[in-house]
């Protein structure tokens, strides 16, 4: 078993930044397609809610 470091690390490209904490926000659509990798992974409880959640509607508003 491997002992992580201390703090959350989040890779990005070839970079690694490290934080005490980490929020996540991502678009639903990269949650569902899987492209986001968690380690540990995430329980299958929240994996099936997020198959489970719609696409809300989206308006755009343009002033002139």
């Amino acid at each position: 078993m491997t002992t992580l470091p201390a703090g959350v690390p989040v890779t990005a490209g070839s970079k690694v930044h490290t934080a005490n904490r980490a929020m996540i926000t991502l678009p639903l659509g990269v949650l569902k397609k899987g492209a986001i990798t968690f380690t540990p992974a995430l329980p299958a409880r929240r994996l099936a809610a997020i198959q489970h959640l719609g696409m809300g509607g989206l308006d755009k508003v343009y002033l002139r």
